[in-house]
Formats: C-alpha cells, structure tokens, sequence
C-alpha cells in the first residue's frame, strides 16, 4: 500500500506545468504562477526626487551659517525645471523632482526661516551630507533588473511591483483543473437498499 507522500510524488512526476499564456494583469491572476521571467523596463524611482518636505541645497552650502536665499518652490508632480545657484536654496516637498544643480534637501525641521526685504531667506542649523534625503532615479529599480523568475507565485506584493512597470497583461501558467476519484474496497455496488453485510 503506497503512503500519501509516495502516492503524491508519483502523482508529480507525471504531470507538467501547463504552456503559459497571455494574460491581463489584474488581481484575479491572485494564486497563479508566472510563465515567464519579467524585468523592469521602468526604473523607480523615475527621477531623483526628494524623500522630505524641506529645501533642495548644495550640500557646501550648508557648512556654514551664511542664509541662503529662497529663489524658488517646486511642489510634488511635473518638474518646473528650476536650477539652483550656489549660495541659494529651493523650497520642495517630498516626491518633488530635484531641481538641477541641488545635490541634497536639508529638512525643513533644521533651517530658520527668515524674512528680507529681497525675500526668504533659511539659515541651516547643521549641514547635511552629498545625496542627504535624496531618492535617485532606479534605487527602488534600476532597468533591466529581474523582478521575478518563471514560476514565481503571484501575490498582491508582485502583483504591484508589476503594475508599476506599466504592464497590461504577463505570461502566467493556468490553472490546473483536477478531478479526484476515490477508490478502495470500502465501496459497495449500486442497490436501492445496501445490506447489512455490504456495509
């Protein structure tokens, strides 16, 4: 008499997966397996972009206590194209792209804003690092970067990492369809009243 677990490897080694297909991607592929590797075609983060709400600076700037001059804001969504001169800083918040020439955002919890007769002005209270609170372009994924192998399950953490990349449909493997027949001496033959005996 085979166990379960002999009777369940028998089973498996005569089956395959079967050939994968096209399908959209939505949340009903929940459960499913991929047919295919994927890769990003989309890096992600898609710009360098600030992780805080503060001012995008040149990090030299903020060695010293000299104020620096609010020449700008660029909010969170499409780039003004705004560039940073030295001895300037430029208001953002957080997801905002980083303005040309910025090399870091110092957070707005560590500057002093002041008023001018020429404007804004922030003076750092201490100086943040080459890159500090920036998110550059591809850190999340860089392009080309294996987001998963041929026969990866699909759960709703894949599912969105797929969806960020812009993908319609994936190639995944259907589902099986099963049928389970149960057999054993347990069973008696068809009659409109089973006897004592049978049972």
């Amino acid at each position: 008499m085979l166990t379960e677990q002999a009777a369940l490897e028998r089973v498996l080694a005569g089956v395959t997966p079967l050939p994968p297909i096209a399908q959209p991607l939505t949340s009903s592929l929940l459960g499913c397996f991929a047919g295919r590797a994927v890769h990003a075609s989309v890096p992600l983060p898609g710009f360098d972009n600030s992780s805080m709400d503060g001012y995008a600076v040149h990090a030299a700037d903020t060695r010293s206590d000299t104020p620096l001059t609010v020449v700008g804001e660029q909010p969170a969504g499409p780039s003004l194209n705004l560039t940073l001169p030295f001895g300037a800083a430029i208001r953002i918040f957080t997801g905002a792209p980083v303005p040309a020439g910025a090399d870091a955002v110092i957070m707005q919890e560590d500057v002093d804003l002041k008023t001018s007769p020429s404007g804004p002005r922030i003076v750092c209270r201490e100086p943040v690092e080459l890159d500090e609170n920036i998110r550059g372009a591809g850190s999340d994924l860089c392009m080309g970067q294996k987001l998963l192998e041929a026969g990866t399950a699909l759960t709703p953490m894949v599912l969105g990492v797929l969806a960020s990349q812009g993908l319609r449909e994936i190639w995944v493997h259907p589902p099986a369809k099963v049928a389970v027949v149960t057999t054993g001496d347990e069973l008696v033959p068809p009659a409109p009243t089973p006897t004592r005996a049978a049972l």
